[in-house]
């Protein structure tokens, strides 16, 4: 009987996100014609609610080696394009300091090597480090921030300045991010206070709530972003928090929020948001609250639509 020797079933094999080719990430040096590359940042020391965000990057990998990397909605398969599995960033569980130096100098190389970086988190801290880490760009980015809180806090805990929920904050300090530049989308309120709208307001900062996309609509909303994130800049840096979902959509996420978006409606979203970003992220999935794995899998069409957008966007560009 012959073998097929280039098949292996889905949950067979190193599951690697949607089984692309595994480089260490210590190695990131030797690296040539690498356009995207996958990144896990098993980091949760920051959560303020429901820990787990840790185990994301192992559970949406596992999730992924049941996707093609075929965008139906952009018609465009990711397989055409080089993409390696990294592996994860060499946190050091307790320490958040060299935890995010470790994310800040992984990202940083990538950049240099002009590859795109698509980060698994963790929680949402990671995602300062990662944007502090495109200074090398010498230039102002934007960003746009998915999220169902406005993660805008000062210090929470008290004492802390770079958990989760002070993330959008430092980011919002960087030297070469303008605040008129940054815009928040889909956040609900349930677990902010007018004041945390009254001082992102006072920043400069964007922002549009679920009600404002269930009233404006999703294309005027995602278009408006795109707009505001490119004002003076060329590109943004798109994090994705899952929590933006409804519950029903992801159950494992560190801080349910009641009324979040559906997969569709975030799809159709990032048709436009992955346009002119300059790297993503995905954080905030807690697999051990969803035994099911469905958040894990809409995690994975989230980073698979987003990069899709963007390389569909680049590729007209060139045309």
């Amino acid at each position: 009987m012959r073998v097929l020797e280039d098949f292996e079933a889905p949950y067979a094999g190193i599951p690697t996100f949607l089984k692309f080719p595994h480089v260490n990430i210590k190695d990131i040096e030797s690296l040539r014609n690498v356009d995207v590359a996958i990144v896990g940042v098993p980091l949760d020391e920051t959560t303020t609610h429901r820990p787990g965000a840790r185990l994301a990057p192992r559970a949406i990998r596992e999730a992924s080696t049941s996707f093609s990397g075929y965008s139906l909605r952009s018609k465009f398969d990711l397989n055409d394009l080089t993409i390696i599995d990294a592996g994860d960033v060499p946190v050091i569980p307790g320490n958040v300091e060299k935890s995010h130096m470790a994310i800040y100098e992984t990202v940083k190389q990538l950049i240099k090597k002009n590859i795109t970086s698509a980060i698994i988190g963790g929680d949402h801290s990671i995602t300062y480090p990662a944007i502090k880490a495109h200074e090398i760009l010498k230039e102002n980015i934007g960003v746009i921030w998915v999220d169902s809180h406005l993660d805008f806090d000062n210090e929470y805990p008290p004492g802390q300045r770079y958990s989760h929920s002070c993330s959008l904050r430092r980011t919002s300090e960087l030297p070469f991010i303008d605040p008129t530049n940054i815009v928040v989308i889909g956040y609900s309120g349930y677990a902010s206070h007018p004041e945390h709208e009254e001082e992102v307001d006072e920043a400069g900062i964007s922002r549009f709530s679920i009600y404002d996309i269930r009233e404006e609509g999703l294309e005027k909303v995602a278009k408006k972003s795109v707009e505001i994130a490119t004002k003076n800049t060329k590109s943004f840096y798109l994090s994705i928090d899952i929590d933006v979902l409804d519950p029903a959509f992801a159950p494992g996420s560190g801080l349910h929020e009641p009324g979040g978006l559906t997969p569709w409606e975030l799809f159709k979203m990032l048709a436009i948001l992955g346009q002119r970003m300059v790297a993503m992220d995905l954080v905030e999935v807690a697999p051990p609250h969803d035994p099911a794995g469905i958040t894990a899998s809409n995690a994975t069409a989230i980073i698979i639509e987003a990069l899709a957008a963007a390389y569909t966007y680049s590729l007209k560009k060139k045309e």
